[in-house]
């Protein structure tokens, strides 16, 4: 072989070194870069069904409060539903009572045991007699 040839041949391995180490760093580089893109998206996808759980979550607390609230309100109007009703029951008894009871005697007025006492007043004085 000539030395041409072999200088030939030599540049020609290392151009194809190159363009081999090239095309590795090439496709490492869009490796790594769809490595990010993929991790970027399952961030993405996560923060996303994570605001959707987190809305479903929201919404479920809100059906439930509301729950809470309408029971609640339910037993605070049976309450008072109740105590309207014993109110009235008792009144309608008090008025049957009032209707079957016998009338009460006239009463008479205390008897007192002792007059009133009399106001006290000093004795009356006496103008002095002249002496004589």
């Amino acid at each position: 072989m000539t030395a041409r040839r072999e200088k030939q041949m030599r540049d020609d391995q290392a151009l194809a070194q190159q363009l081999a180490q090239q095309q590795q760093e090439e496709l490492q580089r869009a490796l790594a870069e769809q490595r990010q893109q993929q991790q970027e998206e399952q961030t993405k996808q996560q923060e996303h069904l994570s605001r959707e759980a987190n809305g479903k979550q929201q919404e479920r607390i809100a059906v439930l409060e509301q729950q809470v609230f309408h029971f609640q309100k339910q037993q605070q109007q049976q309450q008072q539903q109740q105590q309207q009703q014993q109110q009235q029951e008792q009144q309608q008894q008090q008025q049957q009572d009032a209707k079957t009871a016998t009338p009460p005697e006239p009463r008479l007025p205390p008897r007192r045991l002792l007059p009133p006492p009399e106001p006290q007043m000093p004795p009356p004085r006496r103008p002095p007699e002249p002496r004589g």
